[in-house]
């Protein structure tokens, strides 16, 4: 184990063996063996080789007693644990590359988070006012919107909307869902589509096929608001229908369709639905009605509207309310899944 021939280590002491840093230890114990302060003890302690490597060894140490009190002879039973010993070390360096490796990528999605929120819109006053709240469920989720104006003097101005929800958690889903949002406010689709929900539907699925993007599918409602005609264009594709306020009462508009990137001969149609003066319009997605109750049931878009409805009743009504009230009724006080609002308060 020491690599010393038996006529050799016959001539040497074990403090001439021990690692020079473990010898003071090792000598108070076996002043107190030999006093008969204790009966035996044990310890991890170095050992030098012939070689001049260092082995670490599991050493237990005993007395064999002349009478009460004088120690005649020391025993001690010496296990290389080196392997042992070496394994903890890697894993303590494991562990310390780890905890910096997860730092890192704390540090980068609180960046991505960041990122996220800074492109999403705030208030937007005017003759349509609109405010919105975003949760995700993770540091970094998939939903994203956008809301804002087109000035056009032949065809008047129009409020665009959209609210993507791509499937899954996580920073795959945020990077589709980023791609999506930023092809919409890029600029890159012409006016003419942009102002039709359904040709706007139409491109997105052939950009956004699901076997391209990880196989992460979207959900997005997109409407446009037409000012002189107070009217509102919609399409939707898999996502969970606006709701109309108009005073206490709570209307689902139905538009439904597949999914974005699921087939790619999908079709999307066009849903107008008049606006009068006072008409509130909430979107969301799933996840803001989609949670698991604190009795264990499953919450259901029923209650949800029968929420919205209740809600709306106060006319000094806010997202925070609502989302206050959904975060009551949640098992753990949080949502499941990402939680994004939109709400559109029309003049």
């Amino acid at each position: 184990m020491v690599g010393y021939d038996v006529d050799t280590l016959l001539t040497m002491s074990w403090q001439q063996l021990t690692a020079p840093d473990d010898v003071p230890g090792d000598t108070e114990a076996i002043a107190e063996l030999v006093a008969g302060r204790r009966e035996s003890y044990r310890t991890r302690k170095r050992y030098l080789r012939a070689d001049g490597r260092v082995i670490w060894c599991d050493e237990s140490v005993g007395s064999l007693r002349r009478g009460e009190r004088e120690a005649k002879h020391l025993v001690s039973q010496i296990i290389d644990i080196t392997e042992e010993v070496e394994a903890q070390d890697e894993l303590a360096r494991q562990g310390q590359r780890n905890r910096a490796l997860a730092e890192r990528l704390r540090a980068e999605l609180d960046s991505a988070a960041r990122y996220v929120a800074s492109i999403l819109p705030g208030d937007l006053p005017g003759p349509v006012h609109v405010t919105s709240r975003y949760l995700p469920s993770l540091e970094i989720g998939g939903d994203s919107y956008n809301y804002s104006w087109i000035r056009d003097d032949q065809l008047g101005d129009h409020l665009i909307v959209y609210l993507i929800d791509v499937s899954g958690h996580g920073v795959e889903p945020a990077l589709v869902s980023m791609s999506v949002h930023n092809l919409l406010r890029s600029g890159s689709l012409s006016r003419t589509t942009l102002l039709s929900p359904d040709r706007v539907l139409a491109e997105l699925n052939r950009l956004f096929d699901m076997e391209r993007h990880g196989g992460n599918y979207s959900t997005i409602w997109y409407g446009v608001y037409q000012t002189s005609t107070r009217t509102l264009s919609y399409a939707s594709a898999g996502h969970p229908p606006a709701i109309a306020l108009t005073g206490t009462t709570a209307t689902l508009l139905p538009a439904q369709s597949m999914p974005l990137g699921m087939f790619g001969d999908a079709e999307f149609s066009t849903t107008v639905h008049p606006i009068p003066p006072g008409c509130q319009l909430l979107l969301y997605s799933d996840g803001a009605f989609e949670f698991t109750r604190a009795d264990g049931r499953i919450h259901t878009l029923g209650e949800f509207l029968a929420l919205c409805s209740t809600t709306a009743d106060d006319p000094d009504w806010s997202l925070d309310d609502l989302l206050g009230t959904l975060l009551q009724r949640t098992a753990t006080g949080a949502f499941e899944d990402d939680c994004a609002l939109i709400r559109l308060h029309f003049d």
